[in-house]
């Protein structure tokens, strides 16, 4: 029933399996069956019913706070994260230059999800 949805898994096999919990995934779709007990192929006795585990989609992580951090520096942190850095500079004191003065989104996002951090320039000229 791995790599199913519920309703073809019922329509296969009727209502013998209990779903056991949902949990992200960042490879299969929400609804996919990806795991079941006994595994697939094992012959169950009559009235034994098969647990299964299915996917609620793309699952979400955090996203590093890279505020105040050099731009190379955000950028290493949010790949090495899974995460695809996007940059925007914006005029600023002489202090931010080079600096991530913000990041959005921040908190949590789905694994290869675009963050776009805002590095100061510098002041204008």
């Amino acid at each position: 029933m791995e790599d199913r949805t519920l309703a073809l898994a019922r329509q296969d096999v009727g209502d013998d399996f209990e779903l056991v919990s949902n949990m992200g995934s960042s490879d299969r779709p929400e609804g996919i069956i990806i795991y079941q007990d006994p595994k697939p192929g094992t012959k169950l006795e009559q009235g034994k019913r098969i647990s299964v585990l299915v996917s609620t989609g793309q699952a979400t992580i955090p996203i590093p706070a890279v505020g105040g951090e050099t731009e190379a520096v955000a950028k290493i942190l949010l790949e090495h994260a899974g995460f695809e850095p996007t940059t925007t500079y914006r005029v600023s004191s002489g202090g931010d230059r080079g600096r991530v003065m913000e990041q959005w989104p921040s908190g949590e996002a789905e694994v290869s999800s675009t963050v776009e951090i805002v590095v100061g320039s510098g002041p204008a000229e």
